[in-house]
């Protein structure tokens, strides 16, 4: 099939981009790497009546790893530069483990970063990364920008925090300190599928292995991205040992309210977020027999 008909822009500037979203509002959607849109757009699933590309605007496109302490990610970061770049992922290895499990490698040179989080699919990780990583997303419009904590942005499935003519225009994360350790786990049919269940977690560690905080969050399990504060909490003062630890993800796992389809069940995502929470976190404070 082909989409209807749109009109189609080009801007060559944030400022731009913003004027003729505040013109044209719900009538208009913004066009990253496109592989979600453009689809929609050719089964007439989605009909915007103005396509905005936002692929020549450079400022967009940048990362700044001095900004007061905190990295700056532009929206349209590619989620291949998320993997590879050396010094963001010397400072955010969570971001760029996460990333690795998004598709193929051809997915990941077109994709972005802020069109990822914008489609907030419930199996998609970076969502989950963010939330672990207490990332902030920063929306733009003409009347000024807003940060909003990754843990509120996602309403529901493909559903966000984001006003019909705001932007999505950077990400801001903390680079990992000392302590911090991090893990990821995801489970799928094959690789390069969408996820069933997946964990990212965040926790802060003494030398002694007793946390300091943790954040453990889920993509896959349920209709959006969530933290899993009890989960959190069994952890928060006590020596990540594997009995800890077993202990933390069943909570988390009995948690979850699962989704139920033809993928799987709500039992099998319920296990298996679990699994991925323990997974997880023994591959963060580095015991590999618990990981396997």
């Amino acid at each position: 099939m082909k989409p209807a008909p749109f009109r189609y822009e080009k801007p060559r500037s944030l400022e731009e981009a913003l004027s003729i979203l505040a013109q044209h509002g719900d009538d208009a959607r913004p066009l990253a790497g496109g592989q979600s849109l453009v689809p929609l757009m050719n089964l007439r699933l989605a009909r915007p009546e103005v396509l905005l590309d936002l692929n020549a605007i450079s400022e967009l496109n940048e990362i700044d790893a001095d900004s007061g302490g905190v990295i700056r990610i532009g929206a349209m970061t590619r989620q291949s530069t998320l993997e590879n770049d050396v010094k963001l992922v010397a400072a955010l290895p969570l971001v760029a483990l996460g990333a690795r499990h998004i598709g193929h490698r051809q997915i990941r040179r077109r994709g972005t970063l802020g069109g990822n989080l914008s489609h907030a699919d419930p199996a998609s990780e970076l969502p989950a990364v963010m939330i672990a990583l207490d990332a902030h997303i920063v929306l733009q419009d003409q009347s000024g920008r807003r940060e909003v904590p990754a843990d509120e942005f996602f309403v529901g499935a493909y559903e966000t925090r984001t006003k019909p003519t705001e932007l999505m225009s950077d990400v801001l994360v903390r680079p990992n300190s000392p302590r911090s350790r991090i893990g990821f786990v995801e489970f799928a049919r094959c690789a390069g599928a969408f996820a069933l269940v997946g964990a990212a977690v965040s926790v802060d560690v003494a030398d002694d292995l007793t946390c300091g905080s943790a954040r453990i969050a889920l993509c896959g399990a349920e209709s959006r991205p969530r933290r899993l504060l009890d989960a959190e909490n069994a952890l928060i003062g006590v020596r990540l040992d594997p009995e800890a630890i077993t202990a933390a993800a069943r909570v988390g796992g009995e948690s979850v309210v699962p989704l139920n389809d033809l993928q799987a069940s709500g039992p099998q995502r319920r296990h298996l977020s679990s699994v991925a929470i323990r997974r997880a976190l023994a591959l963060a404070v580095g015991d590999q027999g618990m990981a396997a």
